[in-house]
């Protein structure tokens, strides 16, 4: 039997409410209290994730750098992180919160920022060196990083075939011809 997580999401009309769920003291059920409201589903899921101390395995992309999520493998640089990037680990990758896949982690490579050479930022972004890591300063400007000790994860990956979104089978250029 399942145990009941302690946060959980759920709508209330026009917004998304994070609920801390306790044993009832009257019955064997359980109450809930509302301690967080999100206009964005995603936000009230991730905060769900970080309440219950749940490790999240979905990946979001906003863009497809490279047309790399086309492949069969693909490469990401995130920020470094022990607890989540495990290799053999199933994720879900997302596109724009469309479901493109399940990938497993094949490796991961531990960089800085300006040990980026052409041949990752390349295969990454389709970008140069230089503009790969502007573009990742870019992407966390939000974050205070320390660039100079702060680990990056140069992670490689690989699509199971069998878990492909709906709309994300390869088109044979042939086919139909």
């Amino acid at each position: 039997m399942n145990q009941q997580p302690e946060y959980t999401f759920e709508r209330d009309g026009t917004i998304w409410c994070v609920l801390r769920w306790r044993k009832s003291e009257n019955s064997n059920g359980f109450t809930g209290e509302k301690v967080n409201t999100f206009i964005l589903k995603e936000e009230a899921r991730k905060e769900v994730f970080r309440l219950n101390r749940w490790i999240d395995y979905r990946l979001n992309f906003s863009y497809n750098w490279n047309s790399k999520l086309n492949g069969k493998a693909f490469t990401s640089i995130r920020l470094w992180n022990d607890r989540k990037y495990t290799i053999g680990m199933g994720y879900d990758i997302y596109l724009n919160d469309i479901f493109r896949g399940r990938a497993v982690l094949l490796s991961i490579k531990r960089i800085k920022l300006e040990s980026i050479n052409e041949h990752i930022a390349r295969l990454d972004t389709g970008y140069s060196a230089n503009e790969c890591r502007e573009l990742i300063r870019k992407m966390y400007k939000n974050k205070r990083m320390d660039w100079s000790s702060q680990y990056l994860a140069y992670l490689l990956f690989t699509f199971d075939d069998g878990k492909r979104g709906l709309f994300n089978s390869q088109i044979n250029d042939n086919d139909g011809l």
